[in-house]
């Protein structure tokens, strides 16, 4: 155990946890005596190390930013309870060693007692024992502190806290922000003890941070210790477990200096001034600070309690001003000079002589207190005083000349040859008799080799190529060339053909760029023309319409392009067919018999249809004729028979009744143009009967007593030279019977 307290001290000494590097790095004082750096870094002012950081180990970005005060009595509360076991305390330990490393624990600023507690309370030390203020005599003692056993009297140390924060006897201060440190592991053994402790602490001024160690701890009385309304919301209350406790030294402290005091801020100090004083004495020099922003209070801790104040720059020790001793100067003397001797002889006979004569003891003793030595005394009085005559003169050696620089060399590479010369100082006639460099087998010019290195070769990059064919004849092309051979051949820094050519190895340029010839393209077919017979056969002519592209460019027209084709492939602008219309004849199908006459002052009727019409006009003959009955009587048969018209026939119960010419045979149907005539036995009420005749054709007939046939749309009966015509007729012969149910429909 003994080994593990001097390795852990002996670390103490050297450097901190590394969890509190960034605390303990700018607020520890070295071990040892303070020099005078430390003692102006941790001792005076806020420690602005590097950039400005807060008394609590927060970094601030500007020299303005206030920092926690410095000046602090603190008391650390300890739970030592068997529930901690020794391998925990180990950490505790290495815990409370780390925390005095973290703050600027002086004599003047920070001042840290340590009070354990478990059934009982142990004070360990108070504000008056050496160890508060020295991290190394702590950290022995802290290595020294017994193995953890008993319970948790928490209460008992809260108010052996309270009454050594407060007692001036015991190191406390006055006017002195109190801080108190409470470390558990778990509730305390007097719960309700423990609160009215806290309380009475809190009361008194003294601000109170609880840092809980394992899952026996519980929030709400750690936070109530702290003075927090709420679990979830308390600053002043910070929750760990043993494997990160030496992690939460920094923390714990920031916690506390949130409701810390705030110092004011003080800027850099001046440099110090210069030593002030009697010459040849002890003396002062002053360095000063002002104060950038003032001190804020912090928070109080209980609703009654003033809020603790931080210190004005002056507050601050050492104040506004700081001193330090120096050496005054000696006091002003001037130095001894002496007096000159004799002279020296002459050096010379001849040319330009000197001789010289020494004061004696000259600057002994030397100038002291800021005295002036023998130059800077009016006049000033040098050691030695030289005399100079000149006297015939001597003769004179010439002496070479500094050489001239080289002349280009004759070649720049491959080896050449330079020279460069030198005269003789002094010229011929100031020599007295002395001899000139030639005469004395001194050189005046040299030569030497020169640009002896290879000269550079250039890569063999060859010649251009012809261009090569354009790709296109018109339209803009393209033509390219190459030089050949293209080596990478380059000696001693010659060019490679890249160095040489820029441009590259190929080049390329546009040719025929005048646009293509583009050949006239013939237009569409218009609609034929009309026949050029009224009837029979003709002839149609079509035409093409509007050319698609006129020629452009020198290309062929239509008549160019037909002069180099062939008969039979030739590009035609005009085309021709037969036709034929109608043939030529009668536009209208033979009349139908005249219905019969029923009474002499009826009327009778006959009617026709269409064939064609015209290609430029329609067929303007009748197609039905009407005429009085009057010279047309009815003839009445005298043995009942039916009487037919002029034209037509009868039948009846004794026989048929027969026209003009008697009786009609099947043969006499037959009718000029084709025109079968329908035989009808009398009587027909009236309406059109449509009859079916030469192959397809339809014409109509009024039956007797009908009104006028008006005439619909022409039909054009079609061709029926090959049709049966005797046939058709026959078919279109209808029984009276049959006329009857056909009106009927």
């Amino acid at each position: 155990m003994g080994e593990l307290h001097a390795e852990a001290l002996e670390s103490c000494r050297r450097q901190p946890d590394p969890a509190v590097a960034r605390t303990a790095s700018w607020w520890r004082a070295p071990a040892g005596a303070l020099d005078e750096h430390w003692e102006y870094q941790y001792r005076h002012g806020t420690m602005h190390v590097g950039q400005h950081r807060n008394t609590f180990g927060v970094a601030q970005e500007s020299a303005q930013d206030q920092v926690c005060t410095s000046l602090l009595d603190v008391f650390l509360v300890i739970d030592e309870s068997g529930s901690i076991g020794s391998s925990n305390y180990v950490k505790v330990r290495a815990f409370l060693a780390d925390f005095y490393l973290a703050m600027p624990v002086t004599p003047e600023d920070v001042r840290i007692g340590l009070l354990t507690f478990s059934t009982t309370s142990k004070l360990r030390w108070d504000l008056s024992d050496p160890r508060s203020t020295d991290p190394v005599l702590a950290g022995e003692s802290i290595m020294s502190l017994p193995s953890p056993t008993g319970n948790t009297y928490t209460n008992l140390a809260l108010d052996m806290a309270s009454e050594l924060l407060y007692d001036t006897t015991k190191g406390a201060r006055k006017d002195v922000p109190k801080l108190v440190m409470v470390m558990t592991d778990g509730v305390s053994s007097r719960a309700d003890l423990t609160l009215v402790s806290a309380t009475n602490l809190r009361e008194k001024g003294a601000i109170i941070v609880v840092l809980g160690v394992g899952a026996g701890v519980k929030a709400k009385e750690c936070t109530s210790i702290a003075g927090c309304e709420s679990e979830t919301n308390c600053t002043r209350y910070l929750q760990t477990d043993w494997t990160k406790v030496s992690e939460e030294v920094s923390t714990i402290i920031e916690a506390a200096c949130l409701d810390l005091a705030k110092d004011a801020v003080c800027s850099e100090w001046s440099d110090y001034g210069p030593c002030e004083g009697e010459c040849s004495k002890e003396g002062l020099q002053t360095s000063t600070r002002t104060e950038i922003s003032p001190q804020k209070p912090g928070t109080p801790p209980c609703s009654t309690c003033e809020a603790p104040q931080g210190r004005t720059c002056a507050e601050q020790a050492p104040g506004l001003t700081r001193t330090k001793s120096c050496t005054m100067p000696v006091c002003k003397v001037d130095a001894h000079c002496g007096e000159f001797g004799e002279w020296s002889t002459w050096n010379t006979t001849c040319g330009t002589a000197t001789r010289r004569r020494q004061r004696s003891n000259y600057n002994s003793p030397p100038a002291s207190g800021g005295g002036l030595s023998c130059l800077e005394q009016n006049p000033p009085k040098s050691e030695t005083e030289v005399e100079i005559v000149d006297k015939v003169p001597c003769p004179v050696q010439q002496q070479p000349g500094p050489w001239a620089e080289w002349n280009e060399c004759t070649a720049t590479c491959g080896g050449g040859s330079r020279y460069r010369g030198r005269v003789g100082l002094p010229q011929e006639g100031d020599l007295y008799g002395g001899e000139t460099l030639e005469a004395q087998g001194i050189p005046v010019r040299e030569t030497e080799v020169c640009n002896e290195n290879p000269c550079p070769i250039d890569a063999n990059c060859g010649d251009w190529n012809d261009w090569t064919d354009c790709s296109r004849s018109c339209g803009g092309g393209s033509q390219s060339r190459k030089r050949e051979p293209w080596l990478d051949n380059a000696q001693f820094g010659g060019r490679s053909c890249i160095q040489q050519h820029p441009e590259g190895q190929s080049a390329l340029r546009t040719c025929n760029a005048q646009p293509c010839p583009v050949d006239e393209i013939v237009g569409d077919w218009e609609l034929w023309g009309a026949c050029s017979e009224r009837c029979g056969p003709g002839v149609q002519v079509r035409h093409r319409g509007q050319s698609k592209q006129e020629a452009m460019y020198g290309g062929k027209t239509i008549a160019e392009q037909n002069e180099e084709l062939a008969d039979g492939e030739k590009i035609l602008l005009t085309e021709q067919r037969e036709c034929e219309n109608n043939p030529c004849g009668p536009c209208t199908l033979p009349f139908t018999e005249w219905t019969d006459c029923p009474v002499c002052s009826g009327t009778r009727s006959r009617q026709t249809m269409v064939i064609f019409d015209f290609f430029d006009g329609k067929c303007t003959e009748h197609t039905n004729e009407v005429e009085s009955c009057e010279n047309h009587c009815p003839v009445v048969p005298e043995e009942g028979g039916g009487g037919g018209g002029t034209g037509g026939s009868g039948s009846g119960a004794g026989g048929g009744g027969g026209g003009e010419a008697g009786e009609s045979s099947e043969e006499e149907k037959q009718e000029t143009g084709g025109f079968p005539t329908a035989a009808v036995a009398g009587g027909i009420a009236g309406g059109l009967l449509v009859i079916a005749a030469g192959g397809g054709a339809a014409y109509s007939m009024a039956g007797q007593g009908s009104s006028p046939v008006v005439e619909v749309e022409n039909e054009i009966a079609p061709d029926s030279s090959t049709a049966d015509i005797a046939e058709q007729e026959r078919e279109a012969l209808i029984s009276p019977g049959e006329q009857t149910e056909m009106w009927s429909a």
